[in-house]
């Protein structure tokens, strides 16, 4: 009997907490989280006068970016060698490339009034480097094709100059310096001739030069022509008569040059010559044409007066040849 009241007892106790979990309030989960944005910053209209925030520019750090190494290359140092010696005039550099030699022979014949005179000029350079060039220039001789009674027919040329140029700004300006000798045994003149040649390029067919043999002076006896023997029998003419040569010129020269073609080039030269005693003035007019067969090659033609004061006597043909290696 005492078994079974205990038995009931634990029965009745296990029902009452059974029903008491089923009617107990089932477990409440936590509200969720509501993300509250942040109101933006108002931002304020800069006041009068001031400005306001200046954009970053948009500029690529390497301005040669996207451009072919070729022509990046030519936009940073626009210099040829010798293989890339161009045979357009036009293009060609103030000195010679690196390492190329030249050999040029010029002929003027002066129509001199009835009397022509003939010259023969070869003028040797060489390129030590791309902006430096050294050479010499050595007339041959006068040759008179009617001389009048008592002259020679033929006169040695006596007269050489060691020259050199120098590229300042490639392309467009160089400085040249000529020591010019008259060799004989009467006569010994030194003579300096200077010069800024220049070349202007405008476009791809035009270009604007001058400046070369700016300015002669005479460092002894007389300012010597290494290219013009006539003028210097004149200088050795007066000194023997007691006459005292004057000390030098100044010789303003622009010309413009227009390429026809790849392999032809015409030019016309006008130059104005001021002596430095006299004040006498020479004016000067030349047109000629260039055919270069290759970039190795020139052959040239120039017609004009050596003053236009007296034509008769200075009419100017002349033909000249270059070989470049």
């Amino acid at each position: 009997m005492k078994v079974a009241g205990a038995l009931a007892i634990c029965v009745s106790a296990l029902g009452f907490s059974t029903l008491a979990a089923a009617q107990a309030p089932p477990p409440q989960e936590p509200p969720p989280e509501v993300e509250v944005e942040e109101p933006p910053t108002p931002t304020m209209p800069p006041a009068p006068g001031e400005e306001g925030p200046i954009p970053e520019p948009d500029v690529p750090e390497d301005p040669l970016e996207g451009v072919p190494p070729e022509e990046a290359v030519e936009a940073e140092q626009p210099r040829y060698d010798k293989r890339g010696y161009p045979i357009e005039r036009v293009k060609r550099p103030l000195t010679l490339a690196a390492e190329m030699a030249e050999l040029d022979l010029d002929v003027p014949m002066v129509l001199n009034d009835s009397h022509p005179l003939l010259t023969q000029t070869i003028s040797p350079a060489y390129g030590i480097t791309t902006d430096l060039e050294v050479g010499l220039t050595y007339s041959i001789g006068l040759e008179r094709l009617s001389p009048e009674t008592g002259q020679d027919g033929f006169e040695v040329g006596r007269a050489v100059s060691l020259d050199g140029a120098y590229t300042l700004i490639p392309r467009y300006l160089a400085i040249q310096a000529r020591f010019a000798f008259y060799i004989d045994p009467d006569v010994f003149g030194i003579g300096l001739i200077l010069g800024l040649p220049y070349k202007i390029e405008i476009g791809d067919r035009w270009a604007i030069f001058g400046g070369a043999d700016l300015v002669r002076l005479r460092l002894k006896e007389f300012a010597v022509y290494p290219e013009d023997p006539a003028a210097n029998l004149f200088n050795v003419s007066e000194i023997a008569r007691g006459v005292e040569p004057g000390i030098g010129s100044a010789r303003l020269t622009t010309g413009v040059l227009f390429q026809a073609r790849a392999d032809i080039a015409l030019d016309a030269t006008f130059a104005l010559e001021r002596n430095f005693e006299t004040d006498d003035q020479i004016y000067a007019l030349f047109a000629g044409v260039t055919f270069s067969p290759s970039r190795m090659v020139d052959l040239g033609a120039h017609l004009g007066f050596r003053s236009l004061d007296r034509t008769a006597e200075t009419f100017t043909a002349a033909l000249r040849a270059a070989l470049r290696i």
